[in-house]
């Protein structure tokens, strides 16, 4: 019976001293699992201390690793926070900047070339210069990304900037109005609120539903106001409502957002897709993305000619119905793969191939703006997320584009009327 209580009490210390080196090394385990690499000389440390518990006792070093871990974290944090405003006030000055360049540098074409036929091909030009950075800028940017992180895609544009400030001031002649104009900041303000707040309610309306009626309500309230001063201010207002009643203006208002919603949605989902479900890395979407950027290029620089020999209206409505085509082909694809990527990178491929072709053909018949492509990026992005991503997130959302696209190409066809030249004085010059 002795020899049995003493072999018990032996098993009992070494069950004790093995849970109390399980508790000892368990911290330093788990945390190397995290993944974090400043752990491991934390780990090494800790197997040391652990040899020697004479020199370091335990319970001080875990409380000083504690407070240090803890204040690291509140700092990256901090960092993180400081990241994302620095990141959010850039992309608004760019925005900005991006708002006054498009319709600055079609002014400009619309005044130096008179000619209906050298204005269309001018605008062909400009087309085919947006299809060189749109072939250079994905699979640049993929390359930089995976090189040297997602900052660095912004300081590739400096150079840019500044070459283009050079030349313009060098080349460009001064085309200003002589008789100036009045600016008008409020119908700025207004239409700026009216937009965040649609696309907010959009983004937002999945995770926050009872903020997204709040935030319609008041985009409703500011387009109300922008369209009272518009009327006010007459031929002198930012948007004149005029405008409105020429056939031709509205069926190209509309083919236009109905190009850059399915264009620039698909553009922003496609990428995210792939890199998301490790489809492709960045650089790969970058490359997966040529079939889209080579023809628009190409197509491009005939799409001013095209577009003055069989007409806007056919032209326009025509190509936003190929790149209609080119989305569903995207989303069927999407539909049937499941488990092998093959098939939908291969269908993937053949529908940004019509969607290239289509923009490339539209642009120079459509005139350009970014209001569409900000409503497409949120909504078909929404919609990605909405449907927990994956295949069934990029099936509905392409589909959803492409559905969109189909019936703003209807929609332009039959409102812009029949027989208008892309160069004649009565649509967008």
């Amino acid at each position: 019976m002795h020899r049995r209580a003493d072999r018990a009490d032996r098993h009992g210390d070494r069950q004790s001293r093995d849970r109390t080196d399980r508790r000892r090394v368990r911290r330093p385990r788990r945390r190397a699992a995290v993944g974090d690499r400043r752990v491991q000389p934390r780990v090494c440390g800790a197997a040391a201390a652990h040899g020697r518990p004479d020199r370091r006792p335990v319970r001080p070093a875990a409380c000083i690793r504690a407070r240090r871990d803890g204040v690291e974290r509140r700092v990256g944090r901090v960092r993180a926070r400081a990241d994302a405003g620095v990141l959010i006030a850039g992309r608004t000055l760019a925005g900005a900047g991006a708002a006054l360049l498009i319709p600055a540098s079609l002014a400009i074409v619309r005044v130096l070339w008179r000619d209906p036929a050298e204005r269309a091909r001018a605008l062909g030009i400009w087309a085919a210069c947006g299809g060189i950075a749109m072939i250079v800028g994905p699979t640049l940017g993929g390359v930089l990304i995976h090189a040297f992180g997602w900052r660095s895609i912004f300081g590739v544009v400096i150079p840019f900037g500044i070459a283009a400030i050079a030349l313009a001031s060098a080349v460009v002649p001064e085309s200003a109005d002589p008789r100036g104009r009045r600016f008008d900041p409020a119908a700025q303000v207004l239409g700026a609120i009216a937009i965040g707040c649609v696309v907010f309610a959009t983004i937002d309306a999945r995770h926050d539903p009872l903020r997204a009626p709040l935030l319609i309500g008041t985009g409703a309230a500011a387009i109300a106001l922008f369209v009272r001063i518009e009327r006010r201010l007459g031929t002198a207002a930012l948007v004149p409502l005029d405008l409105f009643a020429n056939r031709a203006f509205r069926g190209m208002l509309v083919g236009n957002g109905a190009m850059t919603f399915g264009g620039y949605g698909m553009l922003f989902v496609l990428p995210l897709a792939w890199q998301s479900h490790h489809v492709l890395d960045a650089t790969g979407a970058g490359l997966a993305l040529l079939p889209m950027s080579v023809p628009f290029a190409l197509v491009s620089f005939g799409s001013g000619a095209v577009a003055a020999r069989v007409g806007a209206r056919t032209a326009g409505a025509g190509c936003v119905a190929l790149m209609g085509l080119g989305l569903a082909a995207i989303g069927i694809g999407a539909a049937g793969s499941t488990n092998p990527h093959a098939p939908m990178l291969a269908w993937a491929e053949a529908g940004l191939a019509l969607t290239g072709t289509g923009l490339g053909l539209a642009v120079g018949s459509l005139a350009a703006t970014a209001v569409g492509a900000v409503f497409g990026v949120a909504l078909l992005g929404a919609l990605y997320d909405a449907c927990g991503g994956g295949a069934s997130g990029l099936r509905v959302a392409m589909l959803t584009g492409s559905t969109l696209q189909l019936a703003g190409a209807a929609l332009a066809w039959r409102t812009a009327g029949t027989g208008t030249r892309a160069g004649a004085p009565r649509p967008i010059g």
